[in-house]
């Protein structure tokens, strides 16, 4: 019997030793685990950190984008109106001036964009040589005139043009200053007018 009584101390010293290398084991796996779940975590972490910077880095993008589709609607919109603008003011300039049409004293060009372009006769517009107004064109001009004061802010631009007669003259040194003369003519009388 006490050869039986340590054989079964034995055996029970032997798997008391299991028991707790086993114990040992499965603590070692669960620091593993759990430096494995906290690592993941870590991981999950920071992805949703680089998530919510890339959302709010994309929300300001939006907005951003958003802002400036805003702007060219309203640019676009501010575009068609002054278009819609220039095409009545168009419309009432030919309208009004197509007697003076007809008899080749002005004439219409191709409008560009936002322009229209007006062409006066310089023969009938000026003597040669000279910038002072001839009574004729001053008709014509006080009609554009009245025409484009129904519209404030209207830009004008006006280019004064000479014949192909060389001048040199004290007054007039060169055909540019005469056609700086009479480009000054026209629009003093446009703005008096």
């Amino acid at each position: 019997l006490s050869n039986q009584t340590q054989q079964v101390r034995d055996l029970a010293k032997q798997r008391l030793s299991d028991l707790a290398k086993k114990d040992d084991e499965i603590e070692r796996l669960n620091g593993i685990l759990a430096k494995l779940r906290d690592d993941h975590l870590k991981a999950i972490s920071e992805i949703q950190d680089r998530l919510s910077a890339t959302v709010n880095s994309n929300a300001a993008l939006v907005a951003r984008l958003q802002t400036t589709i805003d702007d060219l609607e309203g640019r676009n919109l501010a575009q068609k109106q002054a278009l819609g603008e220039l095409k009545k003011q168009s419309e009432e300039l030919e309208s009004k001036l197509n007697e003076e049409v007809k008899r080749g004293e002005i004439r219409f060009e191709k409008r560009s964009g936002d322009k229209i372009v007006i062409n006066a006769s310089s023969d009938i517009a000026f003597e040669s040589g000279k910038a002072e107004l001839r009574p004729a064109v001053r008709k014509t001009l006080k009609k554009i005139a009245d025409i484009l004061a129904k519209y404030p802010g209207t830009t004008i631009q006006i280019e004064g043009h000479t014949d192909n007669v060389p001048i040199n003259t004290e007054r007039y040194p060169s055909n540019w200053e005469l056609s700086v003369a009479r480009s000054v003519a026209v629009l003093r009388y446009i703005q008096d007018n």
